[in-house]
């Protein structure tokens, strides 16, 4: 008959319910039979009854606090070997002296990493099976020490010296003597912001009778720093007195290293040394709670780097990554002294900065007071990343954008403040006047808003609800039609027809955009081609570019398809892009169109004056078509400085020898203007809206009516 074998205890004891709740888990999860209590003397009571293979001990308790209930285990008969591990928050130095005297055997600070606790626990468990192990005999103890990198001394208080086996020796990079050492030989090479601790340790064993467990770090002859465990034992005799100290030390310089190694690839970003999404995540997990416990205000900073992708494409995924560690180094110099944490109120600064991933970056304040303190901390943070950074010879600039959601007003828990800090980030990255925000509750409202429309939208192009409309370009010399720009509309089918302008932006965030403009050219080229099997004269189309469109490789394969499909001459087609497309990403932008141009089709920039306007790249792309946006023309007629301004793009355009189309013409007056100035071309609601397909066909077919004659004034 087979028995299970038995399950190791661990006894927690922590007035934090929910330290006492993870602990249980993470413990629980990692094999352990788990009892969690929520005061020393509880505790206590629990042990004398039970016992326990391990207890883990928080420092600060109601009544009884956590040194002396260390020390009363310790008093008890079946606690004197039992590891102790001592959990505090307590950063300094006493805290850590103060649980070593009360009898424990290490301390594991907070917040908890829970991930790694279980590794810490069972490694205690494993050097105390591993001293019980030692006392069955030294020729089994040396074997086992040489086995695990591990020696052992012996101090005798009749000489006060100290005999080491061969296997500390070799640990201490010393060679063995054939006499023993004096005691001091103990400490002699340990590491001098260790001594201390070790020293003292060693006093009260010797003197006190008090077993200890303690990691320290060494220098050999060599100068290599080890870090060791050390382990006692205590002899008595008779009368208790103290009589000889036995001690093992163990080299755990590879696991520590290798834990290291696993705590950095499971929480830290590789390229910036930063907190990763899990770190953040955990560290965010433990410390809200306990600010709010103590009243204080936490604040979360999400941060987006725009242009990162650019970098990357034009330059190299190298010069991206230096970018990034120079965002990450400038974000840590931003959080020194940022907030009011301190030693022992919260995480440290590197530890509360983090890199989600890509270009997004993440900041946890704490205790930070007032909204206008995270709102100074993101300005800084706007003004460091706002600089330019020299990479490689390259002076490069980033624009970020940041979005705030603080404790408790927009949310007192890790995931509620992840989301609405992200949602303000969005929406910071929308505002091109504002880059930081702060969270409120309409910006959930406008996601859901758009998340609607974006879902609608999917429907709408699966379903045949988009529609081309064609808004007429005149030429002013004969009052005729002579070309037009196709416009897209979505016929909703509860809300009626949409305009482009409330739905291309979600388009284009969403990725539809692409589809979308294609299932466009596609449709105006067959348009067109109907149009002209019916003897309907239109001239050129214009359709619009955006950017990802312009972006991606095959575009101009896709056109000259849909062209020599429709059987059109490629000149009937004609494409119109921003000034702001265009500066997105020049390099490539520009390659695409010239692709475009070596097919034949025609090239505009719409909006002109509006965006980054330049005699360079007017000269440096293959452009054909200028058009002058419709907030020049709007005051034209009335206004000098409007006029001139339009005047000055008229002749530059003539210059360059390129066509000049005006947007939003809507009186007479205004197109006076513009006939005088030598602008012929012109559209707008003088004319016509944009109109369906056949609407148009049938206006080309009628021709404009005639003008009204001007009436006299009164």
């Amino acid at each position: 008959m087979r028995f299970a074998p038995r399950r190791q205890t661990v006894l927690v004891i922590d007035d934090d319910a929910i330290v006492r709740l993870m602990t249980s888990e993470s413990m629980g999860e990692a094999g352990y039979a788990v009892t969690a209590v929520a005061s020393a003397e509880e505790g206590c009571a629990h042990f004398d009854r039970e016992g326990a293979d391990l207890v883990l001990l928080d420092v600060i308790l109601p009544g009884m606090n956590g040194f002396e209930a260390c020390a009363r285990l310790r008093a008890h008969a079946a606690g004197a070997h039992v590891p102790i591990l001592m959990m505090t928050g307590l950063g300094d130095r006493q805290s850590i002296v103060e649980a070593f005297e009360s009898g424990a055997t290490d301390f594991v600070t907070k917040p908890i990493v829970w991930d790694l606790l279980p590794y810490r626990v069972g490694y205690a468990l494993r050097a105390c099976a591993a001293l019980r192990e030692a006392q069955r005999g030294r020729a089994l103890l040396s074997r086992s020490q040489m086995l695990a990198n591990m020696g052992s001394w012996e101090w005798r208080r009749a000489d006060d010296s100290v005999a080491w086996s061969d296997e500390m020796h070799a640990i201490q990079g010393s060679v063995p003597t054939p006499t023993p050492l004096p005691a001091a030989s103990l400490l002699a090479q340990v590491h001098p912001d260790d001594r201390a601790v070790v020293e003292r340790a060693f006093d009260r064993a010797r003197v006190h009778g008090e077993a200890y467990g303690i990691e320290f770090r060494i220098v050999r002859p060599d100068g290599a720093v080890r870090r060791l465990f050390e382990q006692i034992e205590v002899e008595r005799d008779a009368g208790a007195a103290v009589t000889a100290v036995h001690g093992i030390r163990r080299d755990i310089t590879q696991q520590t290293e290798a834990n290291e190694r696993i705590r950095t690839l499971a929480f830290f970003d590789p390229l910036t040394g930063l907190a990763n999404h899990a770190l953040l995540r955990t560290m965010m997990s433990q410390w809200l709670p306990r600010a709010a416990q103590a009243g204080m205000r936490c604040a979360l900073l999400m941060i987006d780097i725009d242009r990162f992708k650019w970098v990357n494409e034009a330059l190299g995924p190298r010069i991206d990554d230096e970018m990034l560690k120079a965002v990450a180094q400038r974000l840590r110099n931003c959080l020194r002294g940022a907030d009011g944490s301190g030693p022992g109120r919260g995480p440290g600064a590197d530890d509360r900065i983090a890199r989600l991933g890509g270009d997004e970056f993440a900041v946890l304040l704490v205790d930070i007071g007032e909204p206008a303190q995270a709102h100074q901390v993101a300005q800084r943070i706007v003004a460091s990343l706002s600089q330019p950074v020299i990479v490689q010879g390259h002076e490069l600039t980033v624009c970020p954008s940041v979005g705030m959601a603080m404790t408790p007003d927009d949310g007192d828990d890790m995931t509620t403040l992840l989301r609405n800090a992200s949602t303000a980030m969005h929406a910071a990255r929308q505002d091109d006047r504002n880059p930081i925000r702060f969270y409120d509750s309409a910006m959930s409202a406008e996601i859901v808003r758009r998340h609607t429309i974006e879902t609608e939208l999917r429907h709408a192009v699966e379903h045949g609800e988009l529609q081309v409309h064609y808004q007429p370009k005149v030429d002013l010399r004969s009052l005729s039609v002579v070309g037009a720009e196709a416009l897209l509309r979505w016929a909703h089918p509860a809300r009626g027809l949409i305009g482009a302008a409330e739905f291309i932006p979600i388009a284009q965030a969403s990725g539809l955009i692409v589809p979308i403009t294609r299932w466009v050219i596609r449709q105006v080229c067959d348009q067109l081609s109907a149009w002209h099997a019916r003897g309907v004269d239109t001239g050129p189309v214009s359709i619009n570019l955006d950017a990802a469109s312009l972006e991606g490789g095959d575009l101009a394969a896709h056109v000259d398809s849909a062209i020599a499909q429709a059987g059109l001459l490629p000149g009937m087609i004609e494409f119109e892009v921003t000034e702001s497309t265009l500066m997105r990403n020049l390099e490539r932008v520009g390659h695409t169109l010239e692709a475009l141009r070596a097919i034949g089709v025609k090239l505009s920039i719409d909006d002109f004056g509006t965006g980054y306007s330049s005699l360079a790249y007017l000269k440096r792309l293959p452009v054909d078509v200028l058009k002058i946006d419709r907030m020049f023309i709007k005051d034209a007629a009335t206004e000098a400085s409007d006029a001139a301004l339009v005047t000055a793009i008229i002749a530059m355009g003539r210059s360059l020898k390129l066509q000049l189309v005006a947007e939003g013409v809507e009186t007479w007056a205004q197109a006076d203007f513009l006939a005088r100035g030598g602008c012929h071309l012109v559209q707008g609601f003088l004319f016509a809206k944009a109109l369906p397909a056949e609407d148009f066909a049938a206006l080309v077919r009628a021709g404009l009516p005639a003008r009204e004659p001007q009436r006299p004034a009164a």
